[in-house]
Parts: structure tokens; C-alpha cells; sequence
């Protein structure tokens, strides 16, 4: 078929497993080659409102992504993972309007000490950002458009510690969702971190041992401060190492406060979780490797004595839940063997949203 476009006739083909189209005008020169992607048309289906809320001192703001129908809603708190995130991060951003569009008031909010927030992350443990969550959880409870009786979390990544700690201190939260949420320890998923990455990269296994060694060695100096003379001495050597981009070189007292700040064990929490539980891994995630949290995930829960609870792994997703790009075709010859970019599967998106029928029933209608 030919594509007319402002940079002439294109001629495409239709690749319509993938629902993608290539081609090219070879009347250019050199010729111009072109691949679409479909997307879902987004007709406007929800409204924003600015809110502000406090912890304490910390002044935090926020946006609620509202949907254009009636409510009230059921309401879902969108809690970033590690970094400056805030409503500015388009792939954090993204999930107030995927919630809205389904029919849920989502709150998504500026990390303290990013964008409009008072205070600073990276002086903060998980008992702070628990308490922001929390904080965000009672501006939700005073608003007459929304549900009180389905309110729940959605973490992401780091913000799954946050979660299910701030979970497990409210009756208000009613389910909760995590993606590439670690069940193990903050120590347990850098030194996952660390092996995976090194793996992926070649590294030799004496490699990714003194890697290790070196990692753990600043988890007791940070923890116990037993070691920080042998780790000083150790990170004069480390500083050669091919691996050393790989690792957090932390030897400071300064820079070993940040990992007692944020020393964190999610277990007793999951232990205490009731309420209904989705838990969503990618199977090729380094950061969060299913084969490491998964099973934890499940065990934690059961002892909690949590019937509702549903673990998804995402066939070749990796910590983004996005699969990897691959090459359509053995050798590239575009438009007819060409890369198909990296993307979120359906399949990813539909867990959520049948979940969240499911268990929300009428409130999202």
C-alpha cells in the first residue's frame, strides 16, 4: 500500500502480527525509509486536578487524574520507585491516566524534595515514604468522588517496599498492586543487582565474587561500622577493577548513612498484608529477579494467612516490564526484516486492568 505523508509517497507493508508498517521513498536520497507503530487512539477521557497534602513539615503535591464519568470511583495511590521521580517522569505520569482511563481516580505525586514537594528523598528511610503514602491515603478519604471503601496502593519497583509498608499500617487500603516490587531485602536486591548485571555483561564469575565481596563488605560497614577501615583499604584496589562501574562505591560515613537510611526488610509487613494482593515480576528482570522474589512473595503472604493474593510473571519482560527488541528476520533487510523496538506487552496491561475488574466490580463502573 502507499503512504502519502509530508515528506512524499511512502511505499509500506503491512506487518499485522506486530501491527506495525514499513517502508520507503526511494525517490529521495538517500531514500527515506519509515515504521509506524500503532497506538490506541486517546480520546480525552479524563480531567487533572492539582492537590496538596502534608507529612509532618513535608509539604507534598500532587495530581489527581480523575475519569470524565460520575463517580464515585474506586482511587488508586501511584508511588514512584528510587530517584527524583515526580508528576514530570513520563513513565510514572503515564499510570495516572492508564488508571483514569479505566474508570479509577488515580493520585500521582511529587517525591519530597522533587518538583513542588518540600523536604528531600535522600534523607529519607521507608518509614518516611510510607507515612507520605499514608498522608496521601487521607487526602483520598475526605472526597466525596471517591470510593472510601476501595482505596489501594500501586508501587512501583522501589515504591513496592513503600506499599506494603504503608499497607500494613492502614485498614483504609483495600488492595494492593506491585510491579517489580522486591519481596527480598534492600542488601538481598543490590547484590541481585549486581550478579545479574555483571552476568549479562561477561564478567568472569572471580569477577563477579570480588564484585560481591566488596558490596557486602559495605552492607556490614554501613550496618555495623565494624568494617569501614577494611573497606576503605579494599576501595583503593577496587578503583582498577573492571567492575568497579558496576558496584556503589560508598566508603564514606557520609555516603554509607544514605544505606542505613534506607536498610529495609519487607517480610514482617507481607506478614501482615489482607487485603488482596497482585504481584507482578519480569521473567528476564535483573534488579528483581522473579527466582529470587516470587516464591518469598507467595510464602510471606501465606503466612499472613492472605487468600486473595495473584503472582504474574511477564513472559521476557525485564524490569521496565518492556521485552527486549529483536530483529524480524535473520539479517537486516528493511522493510521486510527490520527491529521490532522494545515494548510493554498486552498481556502486561490486561493483568492489571482484569485484576482490578475483578475485585473492584461495580466501583469501576
Amino acid at each position: 500500500m502507499t503512504f502519502e505523508f509530508k515528506y512524499g509517497v511512502f511505499n509500506m507493508l503491512v506487518h499485522a502480527d506486530v501491527a506495525e508498517m514499513t517502508g520507503d521513498n526511494k525517490e529521495w536520497g538517500p531514500p527515506v525509509t519509515m515504521h509506524l507503530k500503532r497506538k490506541l487512539k486517546e480520546p480525552p477521557s479524563f480531567t487533572k486536578e492539582d492537590v496538596n497534602f502534608r507529612n509532618g513539615n513535608v509539604h507534598i503535591t500532587g495530581t489527581l487524574v480523575k475519569p470524565l464519568t460520575p463517580g464515585p470511583h474506586a482511587a488508586i495511590v501511584v508511588i514512584p520507585g528510587s530517584g527524583p521521580q515526580g508528576r514530570q517522569t513520563y513513565h510514572y505520569r503515564f499510570w495516572g491516566e492508564f488508571f483514569a482511563r479505566h474508570e479509577i481516580i488515580a493520585l500521582i505525586f511529587d517525591k519530597r524534595g522533587v518538583g513542588g514537594s518540600s523536604g528531600n528523598y535522600e534523607q529519607a528511610g521507608f518509614d518516611d515514604f510510607a507515612a507520605d503514602v499514608l498522608a496521601a491515603v487521607q487526602l483520598l478519604k475526605t472526597r466525596k468522588d471517591i470510593d472510601r471503601k476501595h482505596i489501594g496502593l500501586f508501587g512501583i519497583s522501589q515504591g513496592g517496599w513503600t506499599a506494603r509498608l504503608a499497607a500494613s499500617r492502614s485498614k483504609d487500603i483495600t488492595f494492593l498492586i506491585l510491579n517489580a516490587g522486591p519481596a527480598v531485602t534492600v542488601e538481598e536486591q543490590e547484590l541481585d543487582r549486581i550478579q545479574n548485571t555483571l552476568q549479562a555483561n561477561k564478567f568472569s564469575e572471580q569477577d563477579i565474587a570480588e564484585a560481591l565481596a566488596y558490596a557486602r563488605l559495605e552492607f556490614d560497614a554501613a550496618y555495623t561500622g565494624k568494617s569501614l577501615g577494611e573497606l576503605q583499604s579494599a576501595g583503593k584496589t577496587a578503583r582498577d577493577k573492571k567492575w568497579y562501574e558496576y558496584v556503589q562505591y560508598d566508603n564514606s560515613e557520609k555516603e554509607l548513612a544514605g544505606w542505613r537510611l534506607t536498610r529495609f526488610d519487607p517480610a514482617p509487613s507481607l506478614r501482615k498484608m489482607s487485603s488482596p494482593v497482585l504481584a507482578i515480576f519480569g521473567e528476564q528482570d535483573p534488579l528483581v529477579p522473579p527466582i529470587h522474589n516470587a516464591d518469598k512473595m507467595k510464602q510471606y503472604l501465606s503466612e499472613a494467612g492472605n487468600k486473595d493474593v495473584t503472582i504474574r510473571i511477564i513472559a521476557g519482560a525485564d524490569h521496565s516490564m518492556e521485552v527486549r527488541q529483536i530483529l524480524k528476520g535473520k539479517k537486516w533487510e528493511f522493510p521486510e526484516k527490520y527491529w521490532v523496538w522494545a515494548k510493554k506487552p498486552t498481556i502486561f496491561y490486561e493483568t492489571i486492568i482484569n485484576w482490578l475488574s475483578a475485585h473492584l466490580g461495580s466501583a469501576q463502573e
